[in-house]
């Protein structure tokens, strides 16, 4: 008679297989990965093997069992949508294309971000009413701003500097969007479709963060250097983590300083000044008595 702790074996045996098979397709879907998709099947095995070595487990154990686990299927999550956002073309022509900043040396774009400005490059040429904007502030080791180079780039490749927009103070990749968007309101812009030129590992948190300032955003993917690819892959993992940590924290926040306006508000009888910057806020006493009401 088979027992509960040798069905338990062979429950996480063939769980180890599972993911070790898995490890395979991955390696089969991202070829050029061949070396993370063999680190996830080989941790699917020594997950395995542990198991079958350990004795019976206990609780200390089976935490440790589910936060691999967990933590294996979130990478493999996350790095398909990467891996799909990469491969993804839009036929799309953009009436905004927002070049994204990369590392400057002195005052000439990096590799990467020669690749980028290559990709937006040919989409400028190929629809000349589309404008571009180029983002990036300065870091440590840059003589000109990101902006700056990108956009002495662009001209001297045959763009005409009437279509390009800089935009030099962001630092990150949220910034990059969040400024990028201020630029093309001052400039009474206002598209329906953007094309977000970044590297290809990037496309998939750039684009998503890129949704909430543009109705519709797709990626033009520079080409990353092929030998750095697993670096970049294991870096965006990270990335995107934690950028669904700080999207949920600024929710948050917002629906309770929302919450709270809604409430002074409504004693006072009258809006703040400062409501007419969020969006959706009511814009009259009737309407915040309303939600009020409703939000009891």
């Amino acid at each position: 008679m088979v027992s509960d702790w040798q069905k338990s074996k062979l429950y996480i045996f063939l769980l180890g297989i599972g993911m070790g098979m898995l490890g395979l397709l991955f390696i089969f879907l991202a070829w050029q990965l061949r070396f993370l998709a063999g680190a996830i099947s080989a941790a699917g095995m020594l997950l395995c093997f542990f198991t079958w070595a350990a004795g019976r487990p206990g609780t200390g154990l089976r935490i440790l069992r589910s936060l691999l686990l967990l933590s294996v299927g979130s990478f493999l999550a996350v790095e398909f949508l990467v891996l799909q956002a990469m491969s993804s073309k839009e036929a799309v022509v953009p009436e905004v294309v927002i070049v994204l900043g990369a590392k400057v040396n002195g005052s000439q774009p990096s590799i990467a971000l020669q690749d980028r400005l290559q990709a937006a490059i040919h989409c400028l040429q190929a629809s000349p009413k589309t404008i571009a904007v180029v983002s990036g502030g300065q870091g440590p080791g840059e003589e000109i701003t990101e902006a700056e180079a990108m956009r002495e780039y662009l001209v001297q490749h045959g763009i005409s500097g009437q279509r390009i927009l800089p935009e030099s103070q962001s630092r990150t990749t949220q910034e990059n969007l969040q400024y990028s968007c201020q630029v093309l309101e001052q400039a009474g812009i206002h598209p329906q479709t953007v094309g977000i030129v970044t590297s290809d590992y990037h496309i998939f948190r750039a684009c998503w963060l890129a949704r909430r300032y543009f109705p519709y955003a797709f990626g033009l993917a520079g080409k990353s250097e092929a030998g750095m690819r697993l670096n970049y892959a294991i870096r965006e993992y990270f990335a995107v983590i934690k950028m669904i940590q700080e999207l949920a924290e600024a929710e948050i926040s917002l629906a309770a300083g929302r919450r709270s306006a809604i409430q002074i508000a409504a004693n006072n009888r009258q809006v703040p000044a400062y409501c007419s910057a969020v969006i959706g806020f009511p814009s009259s006493s009737t309407e915040i008595s309303s939600e009020v009401r409703g939000s009891a």
